[in-house]
């Protein structure tokens, strides 16, 4: 026969005449610890203050998402970010995600090359190679640089969207 230890929060009526009625609980969870924390089961709490070198918004995720994204599925997400954040009141992640773009339309324009016979293959596949390890350069390096109050620049860039 097994034994269950026993739970301390488990009513047990007393055998010697005393109340047959559990204590009561105001807790929604029925746990009275839940009471003394304030948080309950489900609940967020409060979320904890940045630490120092930390952007309070996601700003930052924003544009380590769309560096990463667009370093290797292409113009889409980049297009989706400039067109989300283009409102953005920051002028960095403006700026970043505008960049991408620009250099995503680069990258789209050499794959395209690499269509034509031959000299669009040689183009199509050293533009390609380049362009991919500037892409993660610049996913590496962007969020570095907008933490430090910089705006990332691509090394080559054209200015199609402004």
């Amino acid at each position: 026969m097994t034994t269950t230890p026993e739970d301390p929060n488990e009513f047990k009526p007393d055998d010697e005449g005393g109340s047959t009625t559990p204590p009561t609980n105001n807790s929604p969870t029925g746990n009275p610890s839940a009471e003394s924390t304030g948080t309950y089961y489900g609940q967020q709490g409060i979320p904890p203050a940045p630490q120092p070198g930390q952007i309070a918004d996601d700003s930052l995720q924003r544009i380590q998402l769309n560096g990463w994204l667009s370093a290797f599925f292409g113009i889409i997400p980049a297009l989706i970010f400039f067109v989300i954040d283009k409102e953005r009141s920051n002028p960095l992640v403006r700026d970043f995600h505008q960049q991408t773009l620009n250099f995503s339309i680069i990258r789209a324009i050499i794959g395209l090359l690499a269509f034509i016979p031959v000299i669009g293959w040689v183009i199509g596949v050293l533009g390609g190679i380049v362009c991919f390890v500037i892409a993660i350069m610049a996913a590496v390096k962007a969020p570095d640089e907008y933490q430090a109050g910089r705006a990332y620049k691509y090394p080559i860039n054209f200015a199609f969207v402004s």
